[in-house]
């Protein structure tokens, strides 16, 4: 029988001590990636209540979402434009209100699609989602191409499937920049630059002012609407009574045929619009974000200390008072209505899209957001193809073992050490 010298006697304990770290790392790594899981796959919502998902989903690299049969989606909750950066150019994508469910929109002479480009793929900028998610605007190709090519607006009607077309009557072709409904669904508002020429390389070059019109309840017409003398210096919006709301450089303007109201703005880029037909709320970039209320005095709304050195995006409201904003990478609504603008972060994005309209309906009053099943590509992504969720659970087991390991390690050259 071998003795046990006081060496042997410290290698073992040595061991014993090493084994009881490792078990307990690997139990915490355990939990860990459990909670990871667990976060990454919410349970199912009910089917027939429409919301907004409590994590958007955004396609990246090769991962597909499958394409819709047809335009009768039925209402979405959110509805994104995303440059896939390949022969695929830009994909629109719904994500349904009560199924939850992804879907490519394959919209019919949208521009940015072969054969109907003004300058490619950043033809699609645009996109505006009804309140109520039934309805979806977006800048298409009338007739023609390049040199030739007359645009127009889109209307689908995503319960029917049905598309509107209305060309815009100027002669040549805009580039759209923004597009808006009423709060009823009922109104668009559209604004762009036109074409001036035609370089040799076959893109176009634009004329540095921006025209704009409307477009009544049902109608495949578009009414001019007051532009503006410099590119980019202006956004609109407009109210269900048809009350176009103008924002501009140095001022705010409210229209409806004539001139209805004139208010100055102090200095700044005008970044989103809406009106109830009456009073204007729209936000302006300067250094930072800020909010101008015509029915407010003083007029100005800072953005939240918190929100100040953030990258803050306005991209639809919900009414005078509310704005639904990112926060990379989050979406949230920013309420203006109380003595100190506050902020209410709501759904978690993989990152924001270059477009991204919201059905705001579903953010008003109590926010209707819910858990939803991730979609098929988001699976994919977690068993083995990288990705937010499943690369934060492997960095996790990963880091737990190595931790583990080096544990142990330092552990038995401490007691050689000694020995």
């Amino acid at each position: 029988m071998t003795a046990r010298t006081p060496t042997h006697r410290a290698v073992r304990r040595a061991l014993a001590a090493a084994v009881t770290v490792g078990v307990a790392l690997v139990a915490l790594v355990a939990t860990l990636t459990t909670l990871v899981s667990s976060a990454s796959h919410p349970a199912a919502a009910d089917s027939g209540s429409a919301a907004v998902p409590a994590y958007l989903s955004v396609p990246q690299n090769d991962e597909e979402a499958p394409v819709a049969e047809s335009l009768a989606v039925g209402p979405q909750a959110v509805v994104m434009a995303v440059d896939r950066e390949d022969e695929r150019g830009v994909q629109v994508i719904g994500v349904g209100a009560e199924s939850g469910a992804y879907r490519v929109l394959e919209l019919p002479g949208r521009l940015g699609t072969d054969g109907h480009s003004l300058i490619g793929s950043a033809d699609a900028d645009t996109l505006a989602l009804s309140a109520d998610g039934t309805r979806l605007a977006y800048p298409r190709a009338v007739a023609g191409d390049g040199p030739d090519a007359l645009t127009g607006v889109g209307i689908v009607d995503l319960v029917s499937g049905d598309v509107r077309t209305v060309p815009i009557d100027q002669g040549h072709g805009v580039r759209l920049v923004g597009l808006s409904f009423s709060p009823d669904a009922q109104w668009v508002v559209w604004w762009g630059n036109p074409v001036r020429d035609w370089q040799r390389r076959g893109e176009a070059a634009f004329a540095n002012r921006t025209v704009a019109g409307r477009v009544a309840p049902g109608s495949d017409v578009s009414e001019p609407v007051p532009g503006h003398r410099s590119e980019g210096g202006a956004t609109y919006a407009v109210a269900d009574d048809g009350t176009v709301a103008i924002a501009e450089l140095l001022e705010v303007r409210t229209w409806d045929g004539r001139v209805l109201e004139s208010t100055p703005a102090a200095r700044g880029i005008p970044e989103s619009t809406t009106t109830d037909g009456t009073d204007v709320t729209h936000a302006r970039t300067t250094r930072t974000t800020a909010f101008h209320q015509t029915a407010r005095t003083p007029p100005w709304v800072p953005l939240p200390a918190p929100l100040r050195s953030a990258m803050v995006t306005v991209h639809d409201w919900v009414d005078l008072d509310h704005a639904v904003v990112t926060v990379d990478p989050e979406l949230g609504v920013l309420a203006l209505d109380g003595s100190e603008p506050a902020y209410v972060g709501l759904v978690q994005l993989d990152y924001v899209p270059e477009v991204l309209t919201v059905a705001t309906d579903l953010l008003a009053g109590e926010p209707q957001v819910t858990e939803r099943p991730r979609p098929e590509f988001v699976a994919e992504r977690e068993d083995g193809s990288g990705g937010s969720d499943g690369g934060a659970a492997r960095w996790w087991v990963g880091g737990g073992v190595l931790a583990g390991a080096l544990a142990i390690a330092l552990l038995l050259r401490r007691r050689r050490r000694r020995t």
